[in-house]
């Protein structure tokens, strides 16, 4: 168990760093005004404020929380939104052997369903972070299975079975959802080859048309068995309980609830590419096309399930769909490394398996009426989810060690988002940027904020030809100081959302947490993520926190950072100019660098 639990940062650390924060992102008048703003709430009713969070904070790590842990949980599950279109995430994978059919399927199963098992069976081994760090093992509990069940007002998470034995997945294919085994009685992982039987077995009965349990095909708009997934929780709770009060469908959701995971076969039919995306010298077309189609359009996942894979028979293609409330990307990130650093056992020593249960196909019994209805909603989602694009661009980047100075690679990423913002808009938005905080009791992440004035006058003397290796030293000096307050604890996000439920819960004045000020900096015009190198996880999508806003993941490689950005084409403006001054970016800062040589 970590020992450390999340501390409260001293009131007077946050609003301090609080002013550097919000600088480069308000006009003059309101940057001024915001000394003044500030040391009125840290008289009163700051400190009250924060005095009722350092006790809620101790009462919390007695329990093996954090101040933070419901009410952070709390915050996914009141989501009303679809998911995919607001906290959802699809990964794309790396590392993986490149051979394609059911042979890699059938590896691939065999070692997810290994990890996973381990976590069923309580056996998961404790993450140590590079640095020796022992981290909190809370998020891997996703591997568990369950599921996010959506309800009017706030949904809950369901746990699956503590029962290893026979446990099963869900193999999605061709929009039918079949209950698959990979465990025998004792819950330990059945041998590659039988799960190949089972997926082959599984692919001939769906692509058989007389095994359809429908009169006619499955309407496109429905998506199969998932299309209730992609609705938000206001309608898909209420249309979930409908269907739930049939005894069948019961069962079958008592079945999806309990599968360790969801596997998306995608074979030449469904292993098809969007229109929604555009590159530049970055992923690779098909790649971006069947990103973009796993985190937005319907048919991919059960949305509301911790983790569905994707695995084309007919490409290279592995990703994930992954439902953010009760985890975050390192945890993912890691869980698939073990899969890959997996020694699978020759099959001569795997157990013989004489009795392993069929293959059943999950179905949903509906009315014609329900039916129409949920075509009708799910039409709906396809018309909303249209406008999610995917771009990719890829920058270049020079080996600026020479300089002298101890240089952090994210430091250099994110500076080359701000000169891109300057150049393709004149000014900057506020920048999201999400820092693992596993290393506390319950942590999930805090939120570095990467837009510094230092950054900001560095960009500006970039884009004029006039930029300075002090400066350059001053930016790097300042990303290093966030990344030091985030690990321990003293980021200024998580304690203003803590200060915020302290002042909801005793109804004082929210006048500060609603100023002009901090308004701007939390409406993120870029959201952020990085997981560092590209393997085990390549590309992120996931939708923008603003409608007219960039989400972006950016990977680090020897001679460049790849960015994929994620917009609205109905709402974000000049997308492929900033895509491409990130090129200019990257570029620029390796001829400024060419001077040092």
């Amino acid at each position: 168990m970590v020992s450390k639990f999340l501390p409260v940062p001293p009131l007077s650390d946050t609003l301090k760093r609080l002013g550097s924060t919000v600088e480069p992102v308000v006009e003059a008048e309101t940057a001024a005004e915001f000394p003044g703003v500030v040391d009125r709430f840290g008289a009163s009713p700051g400190a009250q404020l924060q005095a009722r969070l350092e006790a809620f904070a101790e009462e919390q790590a007695r329990h093996g929380a954090s101040y933070l842990s419901d009410a952070w949980t709390q915050s996914y599950l009141d989501t009303r939104t679809p998911l995919p279109l607001t906290t959802s995430v699809s990964f794309q994978l790396a590392g993986f052997p490149s051979a394609v059919g059911l042979e890699r399927a059938a590896d691939f199963l065999h070692r997810a369903a290994t990890i996973h098992l381990l976590q069923r069976r309580g056996e998961t081994p404790v993450e140590v972070d590079p640095r020796g760090t022992t981290l909190d093992m809370d998020q891997w509990e996703i591997l568990s299975g369950g599921v996010r069940h959506p309800q009017a007002g706030r949904d809950e998470a369901r746990r699956p079975s503590d029962s290893p034995s026979r446990a099963c997945i869900g193999v999605l294919f061709h929009g039918r959802l079949f209950l698959a085994p990979v465990a025998d009685d004792d819950g330990r992982i059945l041998p590659s080859a039988t799960i190949r039987d089972v997926v082959s077995g599984i692919i001939d009965r769906a692509t058989d048309p007389e095994s359809s349990p429908f009169e006619d095909a499955v309407p496109a708009t429905v998506a199969g068995f998932t299309g209730l997934s992609y609705l938000g929780s206001e309608v898909a709770g209420p249309m979930l309980e409908e269907l739930l009060g049939s005894p069948e469908n019961a069962e079958v959701y008592a079945h999806l609830t309990d599968m360790l995971f969801v596997l998306h076969v995608l074979d030449d039919a469904e292993d098809s590419h969007g229109a929604m995306v555009q590159t530049e010298d970055g992923a690779p077309q098909g790649d971006l096309d069947r990103l973009r189609n796993l985190a937005f359009e319907p048919g991919h996942a059960w949305a509301y399930k911790p983790i569905t894979y994707e695995l084309s028979l007919t490409s290279d293609w592995l990703a994930i769909h992954f439902e953010h409330s009760a985890a975050d990307g390192a945890t993912v990130r890691a869980a698939v490394a073990r899969m890959q650093e997996l020694d699978l056992a020759d099959e001569d020593s795997s157990p013989e398996q004489a009795d392993v249960q069929e293959p059943r196909e999950l179905v949903w019994s509906m009315t014609d009426d329900f039916r129409g209805r949920l075509e009708a909603h799910v039409a709906e989602y396809r018309e909303a989810s249209a406008p999610y694009g995917v771009l990719s661009t890829f920058a270049p980047r020079t080996d600026l060690t020479r300089l002298g100075l101890r240089v952090s690679d994210d430091a250099v990423a994110q500076l080359l988002m701000t000169y891109a913002q300057l150049a393709t808009y004149g000014r900057v938005r506020s920048v999201y940027e999400s820092v693992d905080m596993r290393e506390f009791q319950a942590g999930r992440t805090e939120c570095l904020r990467p837009l510094t004035p230092q950054a900001v006058t560095f960009a500006r003397a970039l884009l004029e030809n006039s930029a300075t290796l002090d400066q350059f030293r001053d930016v790097l000096d300042a990303h290093r100081d966030w990344i030091k307050a985030c690990k321990r604890g003293a980021g200024v996000d998580r304690h203003l959302f803590g200060l915020r439920m302290m002042a909801e819960q005793t109804g004082e004045d929210l006048a500060f947490l609603e100023s002009p000020g901090l308004q701007a900096l939390g409406k993120d015009f870029l959201s952020t993520t990085s997981l560092g190198e590209s393997q085990p996880i390549d590309r992120y999508a996931f939708a923008p926190s603003l409608p007219h806003g960039l989400g972006i993941g950016y990977i680090k490689y020897d001679d460049g950072f790849e960015y994929v950005i994620n917009h609205r084409a109905d709402h974000a403006e000049r997308v492929a100019e900033f895509a491409h001054n990130l090129v200019v970016a990257g570029q620029a800062l390796c001829d400024w660098a060419a001077q040092f040589d």
